[in-house]
């Protein structure tokens, strides 16, 4: 008698399951969940929801706003529960069986795709207790997830970037002439290098404790254009260091360097440029810096003194020979130049290169008697 009065799960029965998860009526779900066997069925729902905008893509050096957004998803009840951050009904899915590596789909209403896992998306809402929770519970730290988005960019934000990878000041010259540029994104990353993205100190230690390697790279294939001028295609793979130092969130990049991360690994990345002004430039990237030449390169200054204090090398040079001094230069870092960092910068390199002179001398300096 007791097996007849469970449940399948159907439309109905499952969207019980997201009203009390929802509205947070523990009672009534442990209830449910005693009389239904599937619990990862996913219904197509539309919600609204307040994101940080740092993950839309608006970093400036300081970010407080946050964005309105309407999302299209299909989720299960624990992908709900986990956006919401009830960890009471995210304990009594997971211990009914829910999947707490299930993917669900994503699609915001100005052109981002996304598949993204539980752990990911509580890194994306920074729920701390829920990743806590999550990774308690066996989810894997390490899986990715993957996003698309094709949008309209501001080329104020564009333009260092695009003059730092491609190495061509032409860039400059096409960008200030438009105000806006076509991109499309197409990344694969983990619930870390989100939480580095959004600068969550908390969530990034989760991460980090439960064995996240601090040096694990994410994939950005990315396309640019602006009608004929510029229609760049580029590939990279990132390191958390690396989106600290873009991002310029110097507490995430000192963590990370405590952890154990590589401080002078360099990006990988190739791809290509076809730019017109007066004349059509064909310009391969020449990239291969590391994080200094970024937090450099984009006016970080914070996190570049981060670098610095944990030992970075400040001769460390990009595949087309430039260290961080001359990537300032060349580049959009003159708020770098403008507070000393560069002087800063000069000194450790003139020390160092003092340094190993004094040794070379020890080594062949003539002993006594001989």
């Amino acid at each position: 008698m007791q097996d007849q009065d469970k449940q399948h799960s159907g439309p109905g029965r499952n969207l019980a399951l997201y009203l009390a998860t929802a509205l947070g009526y523990k009672t009534l779900l442990k209830l449910l969940l005693e009389r239904m066997d599937e619990v990862d069925e996913k219904l197509s729902v539309k919600i609204q929801a307040t994101v940080d905008a740092a993950f839309e893509g608006k970093l400036q050096n300081q970010v407080s706003a946050a964005v309105e957004l309407k999302i299209e998803t299909e989720l299960s009840v624990l992908h709900l529960a986990t956006v919401l951050g009830n960890i009471d009904a995210a304990k009594l899915l997971i211990d009914k069986g829910a999947d707490i590596n299930a993917i669900c789909q994503v699609r915001l209403e100005d052109g981002l795709q996304a598949n993204l896992s539980p752990l990911m998306l509580a890194a994306m809402w920074k729920h701390d207790g829920m990743v806590q929770l999550l990774l308690e519970k066996g989810a894997k730290v390490s899986q990715t997830g993957q996003a698309r988005i094709e949008r309209t960019f501001d080329t104020a934000m564009a333009t260092p970037h695009l003059s730092a990878m491609l190495g061509h000041e032409g860039v400059k010259r096409i960008l200030k002439k438009a105000d806006s540029m076509e991109a499309r994104i197409e990344a694969e990353l983990t619930g870390l290098h989100l939480a580095v993205l959004l600068d969550d100190v908390a969530v990034v230690s989760r991460f980090l404790e439960h064995g996240a390697d601090p040096d694990m790279r994410c994939q950005a294939d990315v396309e640019l254009k602006h009608r004929d001028d510029l229609n760049a295609n580029f590939q990279m793979q990132l390191m958390p260091l690396h989106l600290a130092a873009w991002a310029g969130h110097e507490s995430v990049a000192a963590l990370l360097v405590k952890s154990g991360a590589e401080v002078d690994a360099k990006i990988q990345a190739g791809g290509t440029a076809a730019l017109e002004f007066g004349m059509r430039i064909d310009q391969k990237m020449k990239p291969g810096g590391t994080a200094l030449h970024v937090a450099v390169g984009l006016g970080k200054e914070k996190v570049a003194r981060v670098l610095i204090e944990n030992g970075a090398d400040v001769g460390a040079k990009t595949r087309d020979g430039r260290t961080a001094v001359q990537w300032a230069h060349g580049h959009d870092g003159e708020c770098i130049r403008n507070s000393g960092i560069e002087r800063s910068l000069e000194s450790v390199s003139k020390d160092m290169k003092t340094g190993f002179v004094q040794k070379l001398r020890r080594v062949f300096q003539p002993k006594n008697g001989s």
